[in-house]
């Protein structure tokens, strides 16, 4: 029974360790952006009447971008822009250290149920190398996983200062009306 407390103690420090080690990035303004995008990036821009338009970056000032999209050039003024966001890999660091924390936590494991069945005989060496190895090889598939997973993160979000207010009918099966969305 005392080798199944410590099995769990250690899983859940090494769980708990596993946090999440990629920070994420967000502008909020068009010159915070420029640190995060050049000329030529592909991204997403949802304006602000609800449209979302693809393209390449072409320009990009305090104040104005230009996006290069498949109907052509298109000019997008900051206070027009909701968010944008790009297509980015998943950070490979988180990946590796919860592959390491999960092989450390399978080898603690392994080793709790043979050290108990050969009655505490296991040679420090072996355990050492042995921990490594599996520890190596889930960071190794960990990191492997993450740089095969990319997704659409937003890294720029229009700053809050100002307050939006949108007016959208609305009809249906015996409703007539109006829906208010105020944002701030």
């Amino acid at each position: 029974m005392t080798n199944l407390r410590i099995i769990a103690a250690v899983c859940l420090v090494l769980f708990g360790l596993a946090g999440r080690a990629g920070a994420q990035e967000l502008a909020s303004s068009f010159e915070q952006l420029a640190v995060l995008v050049k000329p030529g990036d592909k991204i997403t821009v949802l304006e602000a009447t609800g449209t979302e338009t693809a393209g390449r970056l072409q320009t990009l000032s305090r104040d104005m971008l230009m996006l290069a999209t498949p109907a052509g050039p298109r000019r997008l003024a900051e206070a027009d822009v909701l968010t944008i966001s790009q297509r980015r890999g998943d950070p490979v660091l988180n990946g590796a250290i919860i592959g390491a924390v999960a092989g450390a936590a399978y080898f603690a494991t392994m080793l709790a149920i043979f050290a108990h069945d050969d009655g505490g005989g296991v040679i420090v060496p072996t355990v050492f190398i042995g921990g490594m190895t599996i520890a190596g090889m889930g960071a190794a598939a960990g990191a492997g996983i993450d740089a095969l997973i990319t997704r659409r993160q937003v890294i720029y979000q229009q700053s809050g200062g100002r307050t939006r207010v949108s007016l959208s009918p609305v009809f249906g099966h015996g409703r007539r009306g109006a829906a208010v969305t105020v944002r701030f």
